[in-house]
């Protein structure tokens, strides 16, 4: 006797279509990828030594085209970075209770004492509470490159002073204000090239006979 083998025919289900779509559309993504990731590489081993050669040229080039370039555009980058003249710099933050409905605020006093004309001048803040932790920080632009509105605060003169105020931001807005402390961090100093200084490689400066 001869037995029939039964044949069931199973539709798919809503999930199950969406499951194999899925599966399929994550597959291609893979593959695509890939491909894209080993064509990148081939790519770049090709013309790596295409784009050093341009890198050098544009190092090399890169005081010719500070000249060409308009005198507002290249007077704001003709400075360069120097870490030692912070010690010129006096900065100092402290909290302001808010008035009128206002939050509090924070308030800061730079100095320069030196007589180089600062570019840039960043300063980080901290706040701490009375238990030593830490509550809240930001970052805040003392002075920028060019005078505009909002945060950019211009150059700072030689011998001359800078107030301004600046929002309080704290990590968690339940937290106390009162007794925080506030600490005030220089993270960055750049300073005005001289007509007779020309800023050479990683920011050594090269007089100019």
């Amino acid at each position: 006797m001869n037995g029939t083998q039964q044949i069931v025919y199973r539709k798919h289900t809503f999930l199950s279509a969406v499951a194999m779509g899925l599966s399929s559309v994550i597959i291609v993504c893979v593959l695509c990828c890939t491909g894209l990731i080993i064509f990148s590489m081939h790519f770049a081993g090709s013309q790596a030594g295409k784009l050093v050669s341009v890198a050098t040229g544009f190092i090399d080039g890169a005081p010719d085209i500070l000249k060409a370039l308009p005198p507002l555009v290249g007077d704001v980058l003709n400075d360069r970075r120097v870490p030692s003249y912070s010690g010129q710099l006096e900065v100092t933050a402290q909290m302001l209770p808010g008035v009128d409905g206002d939050g509090a605020r924070l308030q800061f006093q730079v100095t320069n004492n030196g007589d180089r004309l600062v570019t840039l001048l960043t300063v980080r803040t901290t706040l701490i509470n009375a238990d030593g932790r830490t509550v809240g920080e930001s970052n805040h632009w003392a002075a920028t490159p060019i005078a505009a509105d909002r945060d950019w605060r211009g150059p700072l003169m030689p011998k001359s002073s800078r107030r301004f105020a600046c929002p309080l931001y704290l990590r968690d807005s339940h937290d106390d204000t009162s007794g925080l402390k506030v600490e005030a961090e220089i993270t960055d100093v750049r300073v005005w090239t001289e007509v007779n200084e020309t800023p050479g490689p990683a920011g050594v400066v090269q007089a100019t006979p």
